[in-house]
């Protein structure tokens, strides 16, 4: 009985840990984005709770700009962990996220319960006209994307746009930005009206990473 028990767990913590490697292999395999190989403190990261991973400064960021009762659109889902802490702050009015790793979005199903949750690549999908929404979030997206401007033209005219680059280098970072000029410099053209603001994981005093928040118009 206490083998039997012991198996059970055993094929569990492997499933889990297969769950993980499929899902850092997803993720290095997306079409027109560029990964680093994950570690498995990586492939931890993507998968815990909202409140353990770095990126939560960046999504209080974005969750600020969102009024409640929104209609969002989630470019790049991944395994929920944005969508979970939108959810438990009640701000959206309607969810559809998509993610074109297929182990992100059975993660983010079961997160989920009740939501619009699909596999699908940002640079083919038409979700970005079929679905009603007010706001579309790009959390942590467009630094992985070979084709971040071309994407970003999909979504169409006067829809507000969220999202968040990095200014700081990484592995995983196709470009990073020193400044808000850069942003700029590289965005604008995509939007009818664009404030970028500064912000810091580290806290107010400046410390830590840097990454910049696109909050705009198309």
């Amino acid at each position: 009985m206490v083998r039997s028990a012991k198996n059970v767990l055993g094929q569990r913590i492997l499933k889990r840990q297969r769950q993980r490697q499929v899902l850092t292999a997803d993720r290095d395999e997306a079409a027109g984005s560029h990964h680093q190989p994950c570690d498995d403190s990586a492939a931890g990261e993507v998968t815990a709770h909202y409140s353990q991973s770095v990126h939560l400064p960046a999504w209080d960021s974005i969750c600020e700009c969102i009024p409640l009762g929104s209609r969002i659109l989630d470019v790049g889902c991944g395994a929920a962990q944005f969508a979970h802490l939108l959810m438990d702050r009640k701000i959206p009015g309607a969810y559809v996220g998509f993610d074109l790793s297929p182990a992100a979005v059975e993660i983010a199903t079961l997160r989920l319960p009740g939501s619009r949750v699909e596999l699908a690549d940002a640079r083919t999908t038409d979700l970005f006209s079929s679905v009603d929404y007010d706001i579309v979030v790009f959390a942590e997206v467009l630094a992985h994307l070979v084709d971040d401007v071309p994407v970003l033209k999909r979504v169409p005219r006067e829809k507000h746009i969220l999202a968040t680059v990095p200014g700081f280098e990484s592995a995983s970072h196709l470009r990073s930005f020193q400044n808000t000029g850069e942003v700029l410099d590289r965005y604008r053209c995509q939007f009818s009206s664009l404030e970028i603001s500064e912000h810091h994981t580290g806290g107010a005093n400046g410390s830590g990473d840097t990454f910049f928040l696109l909050n705009g118009v198309r």
